[in-house]
């Protein structure tokens, strides 16, 4: 660049255009991204699956059917254990059906019991007078649907029965 400031610096010129090429290159790369998708029309992509020992994505139908997370009776089907397990690495295990005769059945379900409602986390009917999901997973433990604060902190109570009674077996070992 010369010092009268009449001339200009071309080889500085060329960098900047060189840069700007570059830089609108990326951008439309990243747009081709965007508008590209794996899978064809009436296809979405969940997740990755290998075929011929190489990840492909795994292209499903839009209207295929996938299986319920929620038991309507209450608590989580098998696939909504699998699908926590997956998503957060969460070991969830159905509940202890029956009486809680061992001392594992005992703290489980004790521990259920109590966590859940000592302090309910929300109501145990919906504005319509349907028990909430709250309520319902009682059920999943065979346990009796509280209707009210009442009925919940019974529950809680048989929880903290259960956990006694799960103490004294293991200090008596």
């Amino acid at each position: 660049m010369s010092t009268d400031g009449n001339d200009v610096d071309f080889e500085y010129l060329l960098l900047l255009e060189k840069q700007l090429k570059i830089n609108e290159s990326l951008n439309q790369d990243k747009e081709l991204e965007i508008k590209t998708s794996p899978c064809w029309d009436g296809y979405v992509q969940i997740g990755m699956k290998k075929k011929r020992g190489k990840l492909v994505p795994n292209c499903v139908p839009i209207k295929q059917k996938t299986a319920k997370l929620r038991d309507p009776k209450g608590g989580l089907t098998a696939a909504g254990r699998r699908f926590f397990k997956n998503r957060d690495g969460s070991n969830l295990k159905p509940g202890v059906k029956g009486p809680a005769d061992t001392p594992i059945k005992m703290r489980r379900k004790g521990s259920f019991l109590t966590r859940f409602f000592t302090n309910p986390s929300g109501p145990m009917k919906d504005e319509q007078g349907r028990p909430t999901r709250l309520a319902l997973s009682s059920r999943a433990w065979e346990e009796q649907v509280p209707q009210n604060a009442e009925d919940a902190a019974a529950l809680a109570a048989k929880g903290r029965r259960l956990l006694e009674r799960y103490e004294n077996t293991k200090d008596s070992k």
